[in-house]
């Protein structure tokens, strides 16, 4: 998840300035009618990009942990013996 997903979602992150469309990038006609929905899908998309990051951290944190709990619970349940 570290290894892969993680870079994944922030390169995928990364490139969104790279989808600005400035000026007449859709045309006059083409800027009233889009332009405005491209926006907001832009920002959508940003805020659901943003909140993908988070949850793939709090995802890797919370399997960390549960490998260092099985760990610990591995460890107490072994039998010892004194010799």
């Amino acid at each position: 998840m570290d290894d892969e997903l993680k870079p994944a979602v922030e390169h995928i992150h990364g490139l969104l300035p790279m989808t600005t469309v400035d000026g007449l990038g859709f045309g006059q006609i083409g800027g009233l009618f889009i332009q405005g929905a491209y926006e907001q899908f832009r920002t959508w998309l940003d805020t659901t990009l943003g909140e993908a990051e988070t949850c793939v951290q709090e995802c890797s944190t919370a399997l960390g942990r549960a490998r260092r709990n099985w760990r610990a619970a591995e460890e107490a349940s072994m039998v010892r013996y004194r010799g």
